[in-house]
């Protein structure tokens, strides 16, 4: 795999088992998945700045509602 595709993954399993950890403390999956999202947006507003940022999230609705984000 090459390391474009391999470091999506690598940082998704960071991600989840970070999760996972503050679940079997006892943490809230909503207030995990909260903090997350926070996190995350602020990651990116720091990278892409806000006005990306809030373009991007105009988007979301469509790719949520299209399932994009459903995990089974």
């Amino acid at each position: 795999m090459s390391a474009d595709r391999e470091q999506p993954l690598v940082a998704t399993n960071y991600i989840v088992d970070s999760y996972e950890k503050a679940i079997a403390e006892g943490v809230s999956p909503e207030t995990v998945a909260t903090a997350a999202l926070s996190t995350a947006l602020g990651l990116m507003v720091q990278i892409h700045g806000e006005d990306v940022v809030a373009k991007m999230l105009e988007e979301m609705p469509a790719k949520v509602r299209s399932g994009q984000f459903t995990h089974s």
